[in-house]
């Protein structure tokens, strides 16, 4: 043994830095990304209804004990860890010049480790599922481009459909629309949508973790309602939004909890289960999405038209709506146009042409799916 090692040294063996292991987990991220876009049906059939359900499960029921999200945390020790790292390698080039070199190299390679793990994982855990098969077509809907006429007739029906819900559902001191029970209470019911909705949809069936809160205003300051964490597994709300919408987006996150990665799939997943929830107050929050949408595509295309059409709003609705954009405009600061380069970037780098535009393709399966 002793002759082994001499000899090891004699020749200039060198011990492997394990970094480079830790790199090699880039590559590796980007082969099994591309295995999965090839066959979307054998990606839904071994990775999102098998591995990935069976693993999210497991990983949200452990996070489940913390009663808040995660989210926050952790983009808080990366941006302190990476800043604190930033600092420490400038000052010890500036003062060991000599080494600065070796020094650089080293932040290079630490920093290209912790990508390539976290890339990794993101993959693993949760990213692999922007190539499976699209809920609609999982549930007989052929996508398709919408017509005006179409999108006027779904705008028409939402009209209605508010009109009609507004006068059902709670209002508070303000006549806003509200919940009693609170965030809690949307919360639980959201589970009961998603288990009414496995009976016919086995794909959204399963056992996981509950919806968390955010713990600080930083996600309002972004314009962030709602996030999906795959590291913890945890769909996360924002509990001080308007009640008009948060039901709405509870299942749009627990869609992706679900391994729906695409924007627009969540968004008609949320859509259906909202519109066939029991309750009036997730049909209404349904109803408030929808319009949002259908306004948005219609000001493009006929802004005059829109305004004949949303002169049926009736005041209830149209104070609830003031109130939704209302809450927003208190936390804008700029600070959103960054978060939505962020994921812009996020949706594009895996796969997703039109980046944050795609939140918009939901009329596409809205229409299809009301057959229009």
């Amino acid at each position: 043994m002793k002759n082994l090692k001499l000899e090891n040294k004699t020749i200039g063996v060198k011990k492997v830095d394990f970094r480079f292991f830790l790199i090699g987990l880039f590559p590796i991220a980007l082969i099994l990304k591309y295995i999965s876009a090839l066959d979307p049906q054998l990606t839904e059939e071994i990775y999102s209804i098998k591995i990935n359900k069976a693993t999210i499960e497991i990983l949200s029921k452990i996070t489940n004990i913390i009663p808040f999200s995660l989210y926050e945390v952790f983009i808080l020790v990366i941006v302190l860890g990476a800043t604190g790292y930033i600092v420490y390698t400038v000052i010890n080039m500036m003062k060991k010049r000599k080494y600065r070199f070796k020094l650089l190299l080293r932040f290079i390679l630490n920093a290209g480790a912790v990508f390539s793990v976290l890339y990794f994982l993101f993959i693993v855990l949760w990213g692999l599922n922007y190539n499976r098969i699209s809920f609609g077509e999982a549930i007989g809907i052929e996508k398709r481009e919408y017509t005006q006429s179409e999108l006027v007739k779904l705008h028409e029906h939402t009209v209605y459909e508010l009109n009609r819900l507004r006068k059902e559902v709670e209002v508070d001191e303000k006549n806003v629309m509200t919940v009693s029970g609170g965030y809690k209470d949307i919360f639980k019911r959201a589970e009961l949508g998603y288990k009414l909705a496995s009976q016919n949809y086995p794909t959204l069936d399963g056992d996981y973790g509950s919806p968390k809160y955010f713990i600080s205003d930083f996600v309002r300051y972004i314009q962030l309602g709602g996030i999906y964490w795959p590291y913890t597994g945890q769909p996360a709300v924002d509990t001080k939004m308007p009640y008009t919408v948060m039901p709405f987006v509870t299942i749009h996150e627990m869609a992706h909890q679900r391994g729906y990665a695409q924007e627009d799939e969540a968004n008609f997943i949320a859509y259906v289960l909202c519109t066939k929830h029991p309750d009036l107050d997730f049909q209404y929050s349904s109803n408030i999405f929808a319009i949002r949408f259908t306004t948005s595509a219609l000001r493009k295309e006929n802004p005059e038209l829109l305004k004949k059409l949303n002169e049926k709003l009736s005041d209830d609705v149209k104070r609830d709506l003031k109130n939704y954009t209302d809450y927003w405009n208190k936390y804008d600061v700029g600070l959103e146009k960054i978060n939505d380069w962020v994921n812009d970037l996020h949706l594009k780098s895996n796969g997703v042409k039109d980046g944050t535009k795609s939140y918009s393709r939901v009329l596409d399966w809205i229409i299809s799916y009301n057959n229009y």
